[in-house]
């Protein structure tokens, strides 16, 4: 979801006028799952859910792929790939 929701801002973000309000806003919608899982473990959800925003940031720009994740069951961010979630 922010691998999906960081490459919709950055598109949003490249194009001009009205045309980018649509993917600023499903990109920041996107995010409500991570937030959520954040929540429910009762940790900090700004936190978590802006270096978890960064790392997929930082790949994107590197144009690399980023499975970090948050753990829902300690909100930690952690390897999907660890845990077989793909």
């Amino acid at each position: 979801e922010m691998a999906v929701s960081v490459a919709l801002r950055k598109q949003g973000q490249a194009l001009q006028g009205v045309q980018q309000a649509p993917f600023i806003a499903v990109g920041e919608a996107m995010e409500v799952i991570p937030r959520t899982l954040a929540q429910n473990c009762g940790v900090s959800v700004i936190r978590v859910v802006t270096e978890l925003r960064a790392k997929h940031a930082i790949a994107h720009d590197n144009n690399e792929k980023c499975q970090i994740g948050i753990n829902g069951m300690t909100g930690e961010l952690v390897d999907m790939n660890d845990y077989g979630i793909w």
